[in-house]
């Protein structure tokens, strides 16, 4: 199965739509903060956060100044640096397809991702693409996002993939074009680019694992990108605290799973209390520590996404806490037998 070396400079991911960049910092300093660790082309998933005027919807969400992008597209011309557009299509079309007005171009149902065989899909596609280059008109390069090619289950849809691919390439006279995907897509992934039949097309796969192994895995920036070298210890603090909490999580879990179907493991009641309040603990570590990061990026983020970026993840510590919490109280009423 072919896999693409990325022999042409270092490459970094960027999820906009999850860290989006503010506009100060994104102008003044992010192409060289880039090139400064060696990065001399950015792949961007820009999802709602680009400046779209495809359906006036999205201004209402948080998103980068077209302004910004104007002047920051002036700046770079004569750099040796560029941002390569991921592309929505099969995948990564959350942003538009939520919206019920699109229901028919879901692929299956599915919001992540265009019907590549629905009437009026390649259009669509092509009007997202030109509003884009309408404003960030320095694009030699593009990506097309093949994050759930998983759902295509068949030789016609994937030849409908390749064709719309094919034909966009050709009419914006890219130079180069990624497809972007899983790597348990890769087959398919590598099936659409046969199909496609172009020398200049390569493959990238996003990877979270820490597998070094997958030659043309994309780096993915995290807040440490954006955060200055005097801070970044508190980073590794929150990681550090995170991968506490949800390892008590599992642990947790695990054991009231056992201990609800097998009383002969009651026993254990006092080591969950102990568990449960260590995981409070941590909690606590983890919100003082996530108001500390907002400090330091603070003017570095886009304020919005990263509350949403940070309060999310914390979100989801509480729920499983509140859940653990529930299965506690029921253990300890059976125990008492009032259940």
């Amino acid at each position: 199965m072919e896999i693409d070396n990325n022999d042409n400079g270092k490459f970094l991911y960027f999820d906009f739509s999850d860290l989006l960049p503010d506009d100060n910092f994104f102008y003044n300093s992010f192409a060289s903060q880039c090139m400064n660790l060696g990065y001399s082309r950015v792949l961007a998933d820009w999802g709602s956060s680009f400046p779209w005027s495809i359906d006036k919807r999205l201004v209402f969400q948080e998103h980068l100044d077209e302004k910004t992008i104007t002047a920051f597209d002036t700046n770079i011309k004569n750099k040796n640096f560029c941002i390569i557009p991921l592309f929505p299509f099969i995948g990564g079309m959350e942003f538009l397809l939520s919206f019920f007005s699109y229901k028919h171009l879901r692929l299956e149902g599915n919001y992540s991702s265009i019907d590549p065989e629905a009437a009026g899909a390649e259009s669509f596609l092509k009007d997202i693409i030109d509003d884009y280059t309408s404003i960030f008109s320095n694009t030699r390069y593009a990506a097309f996002n093949l994050t759930m090619a998983y759902l295509l289950n068949s030789n016609n849809i994937k030849k409908a993939v390749s064709q719309i691919i094919s034909d966009i390439t050709d009419e914006n006279n890219f130079e180069e074009i990624f497809l972007v995907g899983y790597r348990a897509s890769l087959e398919v992934i590598n099936n659409i680019k046969y199909l496609i039949n172009n020398d200049n097309i390569r493959i990238f796969i996003i990877d979270k694992t820490e597998t070094d192994f997958i030659k043309n895995k994309i780096e993915t920036a995290t807040p440490f990108f954006y955060i200055e070298d005097k801070n970044k210890e508190i980073i590794y603090k929150y990681e550090k605290e995170l991968k506490k909490a949800w390892d008590i999580i599992i642990f947790l879990k695990t054991v009231l799973n056992k201990t609800q179907y097998k009383p002969c493991l009651y026993y254990n009641i006092s080591t969950i209390f102990s568990y449960y309040k260590e995981l409070v603990d941590i909690f606590s570590k983890i919100g003082k520590t996530v108001t500390i990061i907002k400090e330091a990026l603070a003017g570095r983020l886009n304020k919005g996404s990263l509350d949403n970026y940070f309060n999310s993840r914390l979100a989801l510590i509480k729920t499983e806490m509140m859940k653990i919490n529930c299965d506690i109280e029921n253990i300890n009423s059976s125990l008492k037998g009032e259940v």
